[in-house]
């Protein structure tokens, strides 16, 4: 699993995914084609670069539905 913890964030005050890129078929296949994280984020917080994964804190409203959608 890609996004497996949360962490609080006090300036808003919501949870917030870590992301364990490590873990991620990206950095294992470089052909890899998953975006499942990416396109199950209704506000658009997760971004998938030839670099890495990563989240937009001032996107993210913490709503975990990353989590279940990782494989």
């Amino acid at each position: 699993m890609l996004v497996s913890r949360y962490r609080r964030c006090d300036a808003d005050l919501i949870d917030m995914p870590i992301i364990k890129g490590e873990r991620c078929v990206h950095s294992r296949m470089e052909q890899a084609t998953c975006q499942a994280c990416v396109q199950a984020c209704p506000r658009q917080a997760l971004r998938l670069t030839d670099e890495a994964l990563t989240l937009d804190g001032g996107r993210c409203d913490g709503c975990g539905l990353c989590v279940p959608a990782c494989p």
